[in-house]
């Protein structure tokens, strides 16, 4: 990781001063000034293909800075030319370094509860790309979103799994409508460990899964449920309690079609 450190950033020029910079100059074009081999291009991001590091690709002082430094020369004189084979294999570890520290950065702002909107703030950027190993390749809020948000999900969500296996556990289900007028159903657990529950009442309430529904009645609550415990490999005969409202499709869904079709689960249905 140490090879990964961002050298300089463009400085913001002032709003009222005319800018100097060649404004549509990318990093492809940059690159293809300097003999081959010299730069890559990855996700618009100009890469120095000796140190494996992000460079600012507008300026061209920067990058011109670049090759005259001490680390740039001595990662130059420390190896001859590339092979096409060893070529690919720093190409796949800058792809892996670039996967990496976004998904690094989606896992922290979701455990710090940042919306990943501030990811676009302008002067976040500034500060992930002079400041943190790498940073220039965290993209904005929407590609992160489309391109890492899911496997992020899909690895918590294992990680949930394994943490439940063989345990007792409370279901919570909650449901609510949202700003468009959709019915939405939260299904949570809590495991009843004493690992797990806090002497202080700050015990921690897992989200199993949201499912929007087309209506909420008996049904269509029962079906949500027992589809999010199988989906989590939770036997029923572990779920010990069950608290939701007291409402009529809810307790119908509890007694008639959870206990009725699982009668051997041992549960306590709280109002």
């Amino acid at each position: 990781m140490d090879k990964f450190v961002v050298k300089k950033l463009s400085e913001v020029s002032h709003p009222n001063a005319k800018s100097h910079l060649p404004v549509n100059i990318d990093a492809k074009q940059r690159a293809s000034k300097y003999p081959s081999g010299t730069f890559h291009v990855d996700d618009g991001l100009l890469f120095c293909s000796k140190c494996s590091i992000v460079i600012d690709h507008v300026r061209k002082s920067t990058v011109d800075d670049h090759l005259e430094s001490k680390s740039h020369n001595k990662a130059n004189s420390a190896g001859k030319q590339q092979s096409v084979k060893s070529a690919l294999k720093f190409s796949n570890k800058a792809k892996a370094e670039k996967i990496k520290v976004c998904q690094e950065w989606l896992y922290a702002c979701t455990a710090a509860n940042i919306p990943l909107l501030k990811s676009d703030n302008p002067s976040l950027q500034e500060f992930l790309t002079r400041r943190v190993k790498n940073g220039g390749s965290i993209p904005g809020s929407s590609q992160i979103r489309d391109e890492y948000l899911y496997d992020v999900y899909l690895v918590e969500k294992e990680d949930l799994k394994q943490k439940c296996q063989g345990k007792k556990v409370a279901m919570l289900n909650d449901e609510l409508s949202d700003d468009e007028g959709r019915y939405v159903i939260d299904v949570l657990a809590v495991i009843l460990d004493f690992h797990e529950l806090s002497p202080h009442g700050d015990t921690c309430a897992y989200l199993l899964d949201t499912h929007f529904l087309s209506s909420t009645n008996n049904v269509t609550v029962s079906q949500t449920v027992i589809k999010v415990v199988n989906d989590y490999n939770i036997s029923l005969n572990d779920v010990l309690i069950f608290n939701s409202d007291s409402v009529a499709y809810m307790k119908k869904s509890v007694y008639v079609h959870i206990f009725g079709d699982f009668s051997k689960l041992g549960a306590y249905y709280l109002s």
